[in-house]
């Protein structure tokens, strides 16, 4: 299938058969003037042979303005198209260079980004470690002081349920706290 022409363009052979008539009209002219000129006993082969030439120079005027429109028209497309190839290149070209510029942007934004994240990890490891330091020594100190309370009041009740403390409090049954003999 051939690509439409572009408006306002005609077809080589339109164009060709244009020229036809006009040389037709010329081979006339010439093969009349010369049958004209020519004495009476050549007038008939000259105006066939005239006719004949006038015919076959048609065809090749018709044949030489067709090829040479059809070159002309050809080369008209080629450059059309190199200089659409030209631009689409211009265009791959200048995409690639925009989509290797975001690349390195995206890259440079994604380090960015990793490298904040990563300092604000260390920082909440290091407040999660310092939380967790004054927390188990809040702890250890909670302990130390129930441990003391409660080392006390053993040592408290065990003096007070000690024979012959002469203590005033309950008494347990026997063999309960108090070591076998």
């Amino acid at each position: 299938m051939t690509a439409p022409l572009p408006a306002g363009e005609r077809t080589p052979l339109r164009t060709a058969a244009l020229s036809v008539p006009v040389t037709a009209a010329l081979g006339c002219l010439a093969t009349t003037a010369a049958v004209w000129a020519a004495p009476s006993e050549v007038r008939v082969p000259l105006a066939l042979a005239g006719g004949a030439a006038a015919l076959v120079l048609c065809a090749a005027v018709a044949l030489a303005v067709h090829g040479i429109l059809s070159a002309r028209l050809t080369r008209r497309r080629l450059e059309s198209a190199r200089q659409d190839v030209a631009r689409l290149l211009r265009d791959q070209r200048r995409g690639v260079e925009e989509s290797t510029r975001e690349r390195h942007r995206l890259l440079e934004e994604f380090a960015r980004e990793r490298a904040r994240v990563g300092e604000e990890l260390d920082r909440e490891r290091a407040e999660l470690a310092d939380a967790m330091t004054s927390e188990r020594s809040a702890l250890t100190g909670e302990l130390l002081v129930e441990r003391e309370r409660m080392s006390a009041e053993f040592a408290r009740i065990t003096a007070h349920r000690a024979p012959g403390a002469g203590g005033s409090g309950p008494r347990c049954p026997p063999g309960r706290w108090a070591a076998s003999a």
